[in-house]
C-alpha cells in the first residue's frame, strides 16, 4: 500500500530548483516540533546508541555493504525521507504548495517513485504569481525533487506525480535531467560535430534555434570546430552592452563567459571529447574560453 503523509502541520522549508524558470522557496515559519512525524523518519538510523555489551559478548559488527538493498515501499519511503532532509522539513506538510498537496507515495517498479497528489492542485490561487497552470504545478513536484536530490538518489530513475482521481499525470526522469546524448557518429573537429554539439545544447534548453534562447545566449551568430576537442562561438558585439566595464578586465566579458560556462555545463557529461569552448565577438575585441578542467570540480555525470 502507498504510504500516507502525516496530517500534522509543521514549519515550511526552502524549496528551490535551478531547473525551473520560476523557482519556489519557503522560509521556516517556526521551529520544528520535537515530535518528528513518521514520514520524516529515515527507514534506518544510526542516531540511537546500541546498548553497551562486554567485549566477549558483543555481536559482530554489521556489514552495511552486505545489507540487502531497499525495495518497494521501504525504498519509496527512503527517497521521500532524503528529500525532506535536504529541504529541512519534518514532513510533506512542512513544504509549500504544490508540494504539500502530496497525499501518498509508492514505488511500482525499481527506480520509479510515484506521488499521489490532491486533485485540487492549482485550483486555488497561484502562490508563485506566475500563472503556471495545473500541468506545470503538477510537473514541479517530480522536477523539484529530482533536482534537489539527484546526487543522493542515484538509483532514482523517474518520478511521477499523479492526481488521486487519475485525471492528470506528470513525470520527470534522470534522462531528462542529463539531457540528450551525442550520437557518436560525427568526427570530432568537423563542422558536423560542432553542429551536433549545438543541436544537443538547444535540445537540452528546449528550443529550436539559438534565437529561441534568452539573452545573452541568443547573440551567438555562428560556430565552428577550431580543434578536435574545441568549439568556438562567434557572438554579436552587441553582447558587450550587457557587460559592466568596471567588472571586466580589458578584452574580457562576463556575458561571453556565461555562454561558454552554460554550454560546458550542459555538454560536459554528454561529449567527453569536448575539452574547451571559446566565445569571441565577431569584431575580435573580446574573447573568453572555458576548459573541461575548470568545469570538472563541480561536475558529476551520475553514471
Amino acid at each position: 500500500m502507498p504510504r500516507r503523509r502525516p496530517a500534522s502541520p509543521l514549519f515550511s522549508a526552502a524549496v528551490v530548483t535551478a531547473l525551473l524558470l520560476t523557482g519556489c522557496s519557503a522560509d521556516a515559519a517556526s521551529e520544528p516540533s520535537a515530535d518528528v512525524t513518521e514520514a520524516a523518519m529515515p527507514v534506518s538510523s544510526d542516531v540511537t546508541s546500541a546498548p553497551e555489551t562486554s567485549e566477549e559478548s558483543a555481536p559482530p559488527a554489521d556489514d552495511e555493504s552486505a545489507a540487502p538493498p531497499l525495495s518497494g515501499q521501504a525504498w519509496a519511503d527512503r527517497k521521500v525521507d532524503i528529500w525532506l532532509e535536504v529541504e529541512g522539513a519534518n514532513s510533506i506538510a512542512g513544504l509549500y504548495e504544490p508540494f504539500r498537496l502530496i497525499e501518498s507515495w509508492e514505488s511500482p517498479e525499481p527506480g520509479h517513485l510515484v506521488f499521489h497528489v490532491d486533485p485540487r492542485i492549482s485550483d486555488g490561487d497561484d502562490v508563485y504569481h506566475q500563472n503556471l497552470g495545473p500541468a506545470k504545478d503538477l510537473w514541479m513536484i517530480p522536477a523539484v525533487m529530482l533536482e534537489m536530490t539527484w546526487e543522493q538518489n542515484r538509483d532514482l530513475e523517474i518520478i511521477t506525480a499523479r492526481t488521486t482521481d487519475g485525471s492528470r499525470e506528470e513525470s520527470y526522469s534522470r534522462e531528462e535531467k542529463m539531457g540528450p546524448i551525442a550520437s557518436g557518429h560525427t568526427q570530432p573537429g568537423t563542422q558536423e560535430w560542432a553542429d551536433e554539439l549545438v543541436g544537443l545544447w538547444l535540445e537540452a534548453e528546449g528550443v529550436q534555434s539559438v534565437k529561441g534562447l534568452l539573452t545573452p545566449y541568443n547573440t551567438v551568430e555562428s560556430w565552428s570546430a577550431t580543434a578536435d576537442d574545441q568549439i568556438t562561438f562567434v557572438v554579436d558585439p552587441g553582447i558587450l552592452d550587457y557587460d559592466d566595464p568596471a567588472e571586466n578586465a580589458p578584452g574580457r566579458s562576463g556575458e561571453l563567459h556565461m555562454i561558454t560556462a552554460l554550454m560546458m555545463q550542459n555538454l560536459y557529461c554528454r561529449i567527453p571529447e569536448l575539452d574547451s569552448i571559446v566565445a569571441t565577438t565577431s569584431n575580435g575585441t573580446h574573447r573568453e574560453i572555458i576548459t573541461r578542467t575548470e568545469q570538472e570540480p563541480g561536475a558529476d555525470c551520475w553514471t
